[in-house]
Order: structure tokens, then sequence, then C-alpha cells
């Protein structure tokens, strides 16, 4: 009787495990194309669930569209392919099909620069002898523009915890009440609060340009990319399936407007190349022949920031002067931060308000070494700026909306006695009172620890704002907090202001280096590891912390924790709520009224699906920018889209003028 029960809980498992949706992520580190639905080697891009932006005519959504076709038994044949939307047949409008170099053979199809139709649901059937695939697509309208001007300020690896770490660093209290004293940071006090969930289609944890990315353009993505679908070619970055961008959209249906904000379309973001030329010229590689619209250029008006080594010299596009090209394009070109006052965020953001811009600073930079105080100090200084920008004249016909990329793993368990740990043992030898402890078998830092207060020990720490409101009296805090990242290389950790050792600013602390090869050899044949840096603590003197991340992992990451949307002015009443990164675009377009009206929403027979066979069959254009060698990233620190900048702080400003 059990064995009987018990084969009919297998059995009704099983029938569990075969209904899952086949758009549910399959599970495991490594894995097939992640557009590839459960038990099916066809997949498409955009995949089952994405949105678009009504529009008709010039004012519709662009995007590409590719189909893969995979087979473990040699390459596929894609030529029978029939793809349908809402049970309209689509013609055979293929760009190109050729084998993949992956671990499967791959036949690829695309369809390049198509438009957005009407309002609606559209639902895409796709078949190719045995595999058949289906998806949703649904286009959204917009309300009427609610809103003169729009701003995002995008906080790179801003985590909530770290928000609440600034505040009690620079906010003092009335008898633990916030409200009584120094009350909360600006941020905290705007008209509407709502969280994201920052991750990608590919995993659970998301890097600054996809993310970020989903802000502008709508669409999930992948690790590295900027607004597009990645594909699974090797040798190109340029021709993964794109989507129009937030800016491009505007710029393009608003042309009188000024703006600023992500342009790149790429599988790497760290071509840093091809982002400086993609501003200037637009995007020209894979575009359909036969149409001459479709480049879409931005222009930033204003464009701020790092990135230098990308305009000239050897890490230009083909060695191209584009300090010359931005100039004959008509920018004023400043070489230098005299030329522009020595400015901080604040200034160069209210420049920007006066002439648009984008600006980047450094919380996610300083937070990745595990810097601490140089992030915090930097979230403070980027509140003071949102506090200049709602000061502005502009802001009373102004949304703004800010929030994160993604967050970093960092909190606050307590606080630390500097002067207590300071003078602590760091191997136990002997108490606080001097006199000698018994001999141990190791060293556990017993006595620095016991500087560490928690719970009703923990107390206040000192406020590291000086006179002029500016956090620059870390060094002078005796109570300090007591914080760390849930993921860390080995590394000993001393609490103290990190003055930087040669050759790493501006990542100010290098918490571990790679362990010294033996004769050429790794000690650890099948990886690097890297060790505490003995030049981050004086005598590794501090706690020492093994590493949990992966042996070569120098350096912190990112972490899965929701990040707060915080939003102020006319028509953000729709921030208050848990979302996905992509509908922060939607929040935008709404405000600016950039969609069709949701009126014209029809599902039963939309009017424009034939509009997704507009473009005959061609060949795919050459890319008549410069050529790149760039393959893959080489700095994990970049923010999004921002031309190969290094940088942690988006302020991406969207005036429609």
């Amino acid at each position: 009787m059990q064995i009987k029960s018990l084969l009919v809980l297998a059995t009704v498992a099983a029938g569990v495990l075969a209904a899952v949706d086949p758009s549910t992520p399959s599970v495991g580190q490594q894995s097939r194309y992640r557009a590839l639905p459960r038990g099916s080697n066809l997949a498409i891009v955009p995949v089952d669930g994405a949105e678009f932006l009504a529009g008709t005519g010039s004012y519709s959504f662009k995007f590409d569209i590719s189909v893969e076709l995979h087979s473990e038994t040699g390459t596929p044949d894609i030529s029978a392919l029939s793809f349908t939307i809402n049970g309209k047949q689509v013609k055979d409008v293929i760009a190109f099909v050729r084998a993949q170099k992956t671990t499967f053979a791959v036949a690829r199809a695309s369809w390049r620069n198509l438009a957005s139709p009407a309002s609606g649901e559209y639902n895409v059937e796709l078949s190719v002898g045995s595999e058949k695939v289906k998806a949703k697509w649904v286009v959204r309208g917009s309300s009427t523009r609610k809103a003169k001007n729009a701003l995002l300020f995008i906080g790179d690896g801003m985590a909530p915890s770290m928000i609440a770490a600034a505040r009690y660093i620079s906010k003092n209290t009335k008898f633990g009440k916030f409200d009584n004293g120094d009350g909360f940071l600006e941020m905290e006090k705007w008209d509407s609060m709502g969280k994201i969930a920052t991750n990608g289609i590919d995993s659970i944890i998301t890097d600054s340009a996809n993310s970020a990315a989903s802000y502008t353009s709508g669409q999930k993505g992948w690790v590295n990319t900027l607004s597009v679908y990645a594909d699974t070619t090797t040798g190109d970055q340029l021709d993964d399936a794109k989507v129009e961008t937030l800016a491009e959209v505007i710029r393009r249906v608003r042309p009188g407007m000024c703006i600023a904000s992500m342009w790149g379309h790429t599988r790497s973001r760290g071509q840093g190349d091809i982002l400086v030329d993609q501003a200037l010229n637009g995007f020209k590689h894979y575009v359909q022949t036969n149409s001459t619209t479709n480049t879409w250029p931005v222009k930033p008006d204003v464009l701020l920031g790092g990135g230098g080594e990308f305009f000239k010299g050897s890490r230009a596009l083909n060695k191209t002067d584009y300090y010359a090209a931005y100039a004959s394009a008509g920018y004023n070109v400043v070489y230098n931060k005299a030329e522009l006052n020595s400015p901080g965020l604040e200034f160069m953001t209210l420049k920007a308000i006066e002439i648009m811009e984008k600006k980047s600073a450094s919380i996610d930079k300083s937070m990745h070494p595990m810097d601490y105080d140089r992030g915090l100090a930097d979230l403070l200084e980027f509140d003071r700026t949102l506090k200049a920008v709602r000061a502005h004249t502009c802001a009373k016909d102004t949304a703004i909306f800010l929030t994160a990329d993604h967050s970093q793993g960092y909190d606050v368990y307590g606080s630390v006695d500097l002067t207590f740990f300071r003078s602590a043992s760091n191997d136990d030898s002997v108490g606080p009172d001097g006199s000698a402890n018994l001999a141990n078998p190791g060293t556990w830092h017993a006595e620095q620890r016991n500087s560490i207060g928690i719970y009703q020990d923990a107390g206040w720490i000192d406020n590291v704002l000086d006179s002029n409101g500016l956090p620059t009296k870390f060094a002078d805090a005796r109570f300090r907090l007591a914080g760390g990242k849930v993921d860390q290389p080995t590394h000993v950790e001393n609490f103290e202001v990190k003055d930087g050792a040669a050759g790493t600013n501006p990542l100010t602390r290098n918490p571990s280096v790679a362990l010294a090869k033996v004769n050429g050899t790794n000690v650890i044949k099948s990886t690097t590891v890297y060790v505490a840096d003995p030049h981050d603590s004086v005598n590794s003197v501090g706690l020492a912390r093994a590493g949990n991340l992966p042996a070569n992992s120098g350096s912190s990451v990112h972490t899965l924790q929701t990040v707060d949307l915080y939003c102020f002015g006319p028509g953000v009443a729709s921030c208050g709520k848990t979302m996905d990164n992509t509908e922060l675009f939607f929040l935008i377009a709404d405000v600016l009224g950039l969609g069709d009206k949701p009126d014209t929403y029809t599902p039963s027979a939309p009017a424009n699906a034939d509009k997704y066979n507009t473009y005959s069959p061609a060949a795919n254009a050459p890319y008549n920018a410069p050529g790149s060698n760039s393959t893959a990233p080489k700095n994990l620190y970049s923010s999004a889209a921002s031309v190969g900048v290094t940088a942690a702080v988006f302020a991406a400003v969207a005036l429609l003028l």
C-alpha cells in the first residue's frame, strides 16, 4: 500500500514537473542559450513576455527580431521556418542564416529595425520541423503627457543598506528620531518609493550594463550587454538583435529637445571605442540597406565624464581623433577639469540642466574593492546633488526618478571603537590591561573583536560631516560603522580609512593580490588564487577574513538585493510598487506621453500586425564606422553605457523642451 502511494506521488510529481512553463529558466550555473525555452532547440528574441512602447509611423518603437535553431547532430535547416503573429503568416524576410561556432550548430535568421504595432497583445508562433515555440509580446500605450521634463539618476551599486548607512554617518537624531533631528536624506523625502528587481535573462546576478540598459529599453538583457538580445555569435559583438532606447525614441520623435542618456548597442560593454563612435554617428552595423533612417543616432548634447582613452590614440576606433570629430560636429570640446572649474557632481549636474548632460561618480567603483568610506561619501555627494536639482527652477515641471542599477552586498552589524581596536593585541597574546593571556593554539583576534559593539553596545557613531556639510571627517571618527560585504576575497579588515597603494587610484583600496607563481606555475594549478594584500593593512594587523568568492576573484561583486526607486514630481504615483527593472522605461515614457494612448488597444484585431513584414530581405549592410578589435569587457567596475567610463553613479538627464 505504501509503495503504491509512493508511485502515485511520483506520478503526480512527474506531472507537475512536466507542466513547468517552458519560459521558466533552466536551473544550473552553466546552461544552453538562455533564450531557448525548456525542452526546445528553437529560440526567438525578443523573448516571451517582452513589452514594447506603442506608436504609429515614425513614433513607433524600433527593435530587431532574431530566431535561432540549434541542433546536437549537425547544422540545422531553418529554411522551412513558419512565423506567425496573431495567426497571420509572416513572409520569409530572413536577413541571414549561417552556422555558428558554439556547442550546438546554429541556424539564425534576423529581421532588422522593425516598428512596433498598435497597443495590444501579440501571439507569436514559430515552427520548423518538430520544433514549435510560442511567445506573447505586449505593446503598451501611455497616458497624456504629465511632465515637461524627466530626470533619471542611477546610483551605481547603491544598495538600500548603503543609503541607511550614509544617513547614520551624516544625520544626527534627537533621542533616536531622525524627524526630530537632522531629518532623513534628500532622496528619502521624495513623493513615492518602490522596489526594483535587477536580474537579467541569464542570471540572478546582474551587472551595471544590462540592468541600467533595461531602464532605457524596457527589455531584459544578458550580463555585459547594452540594449541588445544576446545571440550565440562568438566573433561579432555588434550583430545581436537591438532594441531602441528611450534616448533614441525621444531624439527621433521629438528632435527639438535636449537629451543625454544611454545610446549604446553592443554585446560587450567594454567596447568603449565603439560606444564613442555610436554616440556621434549612430549604429550602422547590420541594418537593412533599404533604409536611411535606422542608424538611431542620439548625439548627446553634453557628454561629461571619463573614457578619454577612447577618444584619441591607440585605443580609439581606428586611432581616430574623436576630439576633432566631435569638434567638427559642433561640440565645444573641453580637455581638463580646470576649463570646467573643477566641478563636483553637484556642479556638473546643475550645469547640465542648463545645457543638458550626463555625469557619473564612484559609489560602485569604491564598493567593489571594499573602500566603504569613499563609497558612502560619494553617496552623500549624490544626495547633495539631488537636493540642488530639486531646488532648480525647472523642477516644478519635472518628473525625477532615482534608483540603482544593482546592489552591492554591504551592510552594517554594529560599531567599532577604533581606539580600543588599535590598542588590542593582534595575536591575542595580551589582554587590554597589558597582562599576558594563556598560550593558545591559534589566532582568534578575540581582543580586537571585543572592540566591536553589537545591539545595545553598538551605541551611536561619529558624524563625518564638516562645517560645510561635506563628508571629510572619516579619519577623525573614533566610533565608526562595523560593516562589510556578504561576498569578499581573502583580506584583512581593520576598519581604517584607506589611503590606497601606489598605482591603485582611483580604486583606493586593494584588499587582495594574486598569489605569486612558483617557477612560473600557479600554486593551485587550475586557477590563480588571491590572498590578502600586505599593503592593505600595516603588518597584517586586523581581522583576517577568508574569501568566500571563487579563488581567482580579487574584488567583491554584485548581489541580487532589490534596489530602491525614489520618485518626485508630476505623474510619479505609479512608482510605489515592486517591479522589474524593465518597468521603469514605461514609467518614464508614460509621464512624457511618448506612446500611443491606451484607447488604441485592439487585442482582437491588431491593425498593424503586418508591420512585422515591412522590410524585404536584404543583405547585411556594412558597418560604415571604423572597425574595432575590441572583444571581452576589460573593466568589471564600469558603469553602464558610459563610454567605457569606470563610473559608478549615473545621472542621466532627459529634458523635453
